[in-house]
């Protein structure tokens, strides 16, 4: 059985399934409402170290438009404590396509951030028309070490040495490359990052 449920803005196409010896009834809105959503949020890697000159983080966050229309997107991207002190807030606005996806880069300096835990939260903003919110914003973790603290036991010591040693010469893509063990985020585990572990070796915190 199919049949219309109609407003003065809207149809909605209506069937019945009775194959299975129940009346399931389902339903479809035309035309769609508006909906954009994230639809992921990728951290290279979620350690890093205050105090060091090294190379900043870069989050990658995917916004999908899950209807037929053109849109004008805003992206909030804010880096925050866990006592929600905010260290970083920018926004990001583009366009996008009707059913299509963008993705948008955002750039974090770790340098001057406390060591401690952050939350990492990437928000887009509901479009004109849009009811359903369910989707619009992501998070995740990013923890900012000591320098030197690769494992994060709050002390640099013959573990993170170890560590560091184990993996030279590794670079990104490589089998048991080790985000944590490049230091300065340059994208290879090398001399630098030894001497970090090195010239901050026993340091506490």
């Amino acid at each position: 059985y199919i049949g219309m449920a109609l407003t003065s803005t809207t149809a909605r196409a209506v069937w019945m399934d009775t194959r299975n010896g129940n009346q399931d009834i389902f339903t479809e809105r035309y035309p769609p409402s508006p909906k954009v959503s994230i639809a992921g949020m990728i951290l290279p890697r979620n350690i890093m170290y205050d105090k060091i000159p090294s190379n900043p983080l870069n989050a990658t966050v995917t916004v999908s438009n899950n209807a037929p229309y053109n849109e004008t997107i805003t992206v909030m991207f804010r880096l925050q404590n866990i006592n929600s002190t905010i260290f970083l807030s920018v926004n990001q606005t583009a366009p996008l396509l009707a059913s299509a996806a963008i993705n948008l880069t955002f750039t974090v300096q770790t340098q001057n951030l406390p060591r401690g835990n952050y939350t990492v939260i990437a928000h887009v903003l509901p479009v004109r028309g849009q009811t359903d919110m369910s989707n619009n914003t992501m998070t995740s973790l990013l923890q900012v070490h000591i320098p030197g603290d690769v494992n994060g036991d709050r002390i640099v010591n013959i573990i993170d040495l170890a560590t560091v040693a184990s993996r030279f010469g590794r670079r990104i893509g490589d089998p048991n490359y080790l985000p944590a063990a490049d230091l300065n985020n340059d994208g290879v585990i090398n001399i630098i990052d030894l001497s970090i572990v090195g010239s901050t070796f026993g340091r506490t915190g």
